[in-house]
């Protein structure tokens, strides 16, 4: 690997830091994309070492099952590495809330047989103390239709003791993300018990129920996309009824594909 390492620079922003004004490139026919996938996939494969010994480490040192945001964000196969993990967890953020950015994600978590896909939700931009119930909802919509059965709500005020901060308490991200959700919400009273109950028994029904889809298109991406967008853009098939998700190469070797 050594020898090729430099054909990784300013490819895709793969070389930490300052990538500098020099381009490298092979002389074959696909200019070193080759070297570059080989190296993705490695990286690929240790991502999955690294969540499944995590996995174990949680089983027998904590008697828990783990929960991990996988593959997004990282130069690696998410929909491979997706099954490395018990409760694999998407987020309404980085999915930008397209219910084909979480049929990526839930197709490998199916084949894999999770019972539980999780998904940070309602993380939307420039809504804090501003994101109303039915945005939320919503939001919870479309990642339910998509295969998504577990949901934690982001995110929460904290209002402890905490320097430099008044009434209602500590904001995270500098008001950049929804939601602040505390008793000092105007309708933490009035709405949140009724919304959460319907949340809770949608999340029941779905996670008791066996997944089945009509339909699988083929995903191979040696580096993900950090915002999945819409790969299927023709509403046929969902109008004529069909359900479909995404594999990726590797997936056809779990032991259920």
């Amino acid at each position: 690997m050594t020898p090729y390492l430099m054909l990784l620079l300013d490819n895709e922003g793969y070389q930490a830091g300052n990538e500098g004004p020099i381009h490298f490139i092979s002389d074959g026919d696909d200019q070193g994309a080759g070297f570059v996938a080989d190296y993705r996939s490695t990286m690929t494969g240790l991502l999955m070492e690294y969540l499944e010994y995590l996995n174990k480490w949680t089983h027998d040192t904590l008697g828990l099952k783990l929960s991990q945001q996988v593959g997004y964000n990282l130069p690696v196969d998410m929909l491979e590495a997706i099954p490395s993990v018990d409760i694999p967890e998407t987020e309404t953020l980085s999915f930008s809330n397209l219910i084909d950015g979480f049929r990526q994600f839930s197709g490998p978590a199916n084949l894999a047989g999770k019972n539980v896909i999780s998904i940070e939700l309602g993380a939307d931009f420039g809504q804090a103390y501003y994101q109303t119930w039915t945005e939320l909802l919503q939001d919870a919509q479309h990642a339910f239709v998509a295969g998504v059965n577990q949901l934690a709500i982001h995110d929460a005020t904290y209002s402890h003791t905490y320097d430099n901060t008044t009434w209602p308490g500590f904001t995270s991200f500098n008001y950049s993300f929804a939601e602040q959700h505390s008793r000092h919400q105007p309708g933490w009273d009035v709405g949140y018990k009724q919304a959460m109950d319907y949340l809770a028994r949608c999340q029941f029904i779905l996670q008791g129920g066996i997944a089945k889809v009509d339909l699988v298109f083929w995903d191979k991406q040696t580096a993900q996309d950090a915002y999945p967008g819409i790969l299927y853009e023709p509403t046929d098939l969902q109008d004529a009824g069909y359900t479909y998700e995404y594999l990726s190469t590797e997936n056809f070797n779990l032991p259920m594909a």
